[in-house]
């Protein structure tokens, strides 16, 4: 495998997303939860060598070739990995006297870090490897979701963002026609966002939903939410943190065509640079990985929000 990593590479600054893990039906589970379970499903997955092929659900997305190189701990636990991507380069090549298309292959890589306790994947911005670098998150849900979908039990990845994104993007509308937020159902953030996940699990137990949106509409685009109404509040703090998206259709502020125009928090992303000392091709091993996850897990963590720790209280 060629190496992915330098001592000359420029600072290592990662992405993360919010992993959750979702019961599709009440019967199949038996003393354990959906995070356990999907847990255990994850390390059994990824702690071994992996190379598979797959093809990202985006418009032209062609079949991506990738392989899994883990890091575990001394109990299998797994904590990361190298995330290499196939990718084959025809030269020239003199044969007999005649010049041929010769293939050769090469894995360049991107640094994947697990946080088992808070389920929270972060992979490596290396735009080298992946142009997108949001694709491989999206690989890796695709693959472990043909795998659990059977179990009972499916995946769901959303971005962490900057914190207070949820209502900058509000904003930066003087129209707001069409509103949409989805939620994933309830199963990590316990009570730091007790609002919204009381609203999210009754919906869950009514309808045994995995995934559940709110579309506000208004024609006059006087579309408005409460930022001082707790549900709302709650609502914006679980997207900031991955636990869902906000979709808008709208006139911006200053567009003086008034046209509408769309925005979408997919594939907004916090920045988590890392400590130059990590930058070093001597940290890719089983023993110093969790290393780096240890040092930037407060840049990822957000602490529970003031507002709603006096309503827990």
């Amino acid at each position: 495998m060629n190496s992915g990593l330098t001592k000359k590479e420029k600072p290592l600054i990662f992405i993360a997303a919010q992993l959750q893990f979702v019961k599709t039906s009440d019967e199949l589970f038996s003393g354990t939860t959906p995070p356990e379970e999907g847990k255990k499903l994850f390390n059994e997955i990824f702690a071994k060598n992996e190379y598979f092929s797959i093809k990202p659900k985006r418009q032209k997305g062609r079949q991506i070739e990738l392989f899994i190189d883990p890091f575990v701990d001394n109990k299998n636990l797994f904590l990361g990995a190298k995330i290499a991507k196939s990718k084959k380069i025809i030269v020239p090549d003199i044969q007999d006297k005649h010049i041929v298309e010769k293939t050769i292959s090469s894995l360049p890589f991107v640094i994947m870090l697990w946080d088992n306790d808070s389920q929270i994947l972060l992979i490596q911005q290396k735009t080298t490897v992946f142009a997108d670098v949001t694709l491989p998150i999206q690989i890796i849900l695709l693959h472990l979701n043909s795998i659990i979908i059977n179990k009972g039990i499916v995946a769901k990845l959303y971005l962490i963002k900057e914190k207070g994104t949820f209502w900058k993007s509000i904003e930066q509308f003087e129209f707001i026609y069409s509103l949409k937020i989805d939620l994933t159902a309830p199963n990590i953030f316990g009570s730091t966002f007790k609002k919204a996940e009381e609203f999210t699990k009754a919906l869950q137990q009514e309808t045994n939903g995995t995934e559940f949106g709110i579309t506000i509409n208004n024609d006059a685009g006087k579309v408005k939410l409460d930022s001082k109404d707790e549900l709302i509040q709650s609502i914006s703090n679980i997207i900031d943190s991955g636990g869902g998206n906000l979709r808008i259709s709208g006139i911006k502020k200053g567009n003086k065509k008034k046209r509408k125009e769309r925005l979408n928090l997919k594939k907004w992303y916090k920045n988590i640079p890392v400590d130059n000392k990590y930058n070093d091709i001597d940290y890719l091993n089983s023993k110093n990985i969790s290393n780096i996850t240890s040092a930037i897990k407060d840049k990822y963590i957000e602490n529970k929000p003031k507002d709603e720790d006096k309503n827990n209280s």
